[in-house]
């Protein structure tokens, strides 16, 4: 639908309907739990030359995980696939990863290079300098780069550019026209229900980790942040990821054993906020995220 289409479909809804219309989260509130981008520019913009190469290395290296024409991530159920006896993690989109406060299932990860680094290391084999810089003279003969930190600030530059907008954007930013009023009724639904305790944020989250199951017990043999840690407060925490893009990026759940958005909805509902929802709030909740991941990638 059309911007110009949503304001005509809201005038008539509210003009010659009322009751059809129910309103948006007050203003206030978009802007006090929405309107924070903490990573809005996280690092000094890279050269052309700097951004090409990282193009590259991550074509020749990420893309088979991250595949961007998939939104950055692989689609795969990863617990139906695990051959191993490492947790089996879903492959999250690397679309916005820059504006993310922390980064990685474990939500144990601030900086973005340090996670690029992390997963040279344990993707690619790759485990010191010698080994980063001779693989990416392999994948692009006219690369240079004479140590680790090179490699990693050249994807890191190609990264940052994966930056999108959107109506979600706008709306936050004060065009109520931007969303339907179905969709800022959804958005609604979303901040009664509370799940932007920890969706919050411009990115509706990836700013925070909490424990899955908080309220009623999630069974999962991945046991999170204490995988790393072996402390007993952080069995099942994980990272709350951002859902800008969550209507694109199934399945879901930190395994890929969720096949679908409402089913997720439902499940979050449940064993973190500890309520039954009904199937008039998953499908406004669905509207809402359906429109927060109506995106557009700036050019590079």
């Amino acid at each position: 639908m059309t911007k110009l289409a949503r304001r005509l479909a809201g005038v008539l809804c509210v003009g010659l309907f009322p009751a059809c219309a129910p309103s948006g989260p007050a203003r206030e509130h978009v802007e006090a739990l929405f309107a924070l981008d903490s990573k809005r520019v996280p690092i000094p913009p890279a050269s052309p030359a700097v951004v090409a190469l990282g193009a590259e290395l991550f074509r020749r290296g990420c893309q088979s995980c991250h595949d961007l024409a998939s939104h950055g991530q692989d689609g795969k159920n990863h617990q139906a696939s695990r051959t191993s006896s490492q947790p089996a993690r879903n492959t999250p989109t690397v679309y916005d990863a820059a504006r993310q406060v922390v980064h990685g299932w474990d939500g144990t990860v601030s900086d973005l290079g340090k996670l690029v680094r992390k997963e040279l290391a344990l993707r690619l084999d790759l485990h010191d300098d010698a080994d980063v810089v001779a693989w990416a003279r392999r994948a692009v003969p006219s690369a240079n780069p004479t140590t680790q930190e090179e490699v990693t600030r050249t994807l890191l530059g190609f990264l940052c550019t994966l930056r999108s907008v959107g109506r979600w954007d706008r709306y936050v930013e004060g065009d109520d026209s931007e969303l339907s009023p179905a969709e800022r009724a959804g958005a609604r639904t979303f901040l009664d229900l509370g799940c932007a305790a920890c969706h919050g944020g411009r990115n509706l989250g990836g700013g925070s980790a909490h424990k899955l199951g908080a309220t009623h017990p999630y069974p999962s043999s991945d046991l999170g942040r204490a995988g790393l840690t072996q402390r007993d407060e952080d069995r099942f925490v994980f990272r709350a990821p951002m859902l800008r893009r969550v209507a694109h990026t199934g399945p879901y759940l930190h395994d890929g054993s969720v096949p679908t958005l409402d089913a997720m909805i439902r499940l979050m509902a449940w064993h973190e906020l500890g309520k039954e929802v009904t199937d008039e709030q998953v499908a406004a909740v669905g509207a809402f995220l359906r429109a927060v991941g109506d995106l557009e990638t700036p050019p590079k």
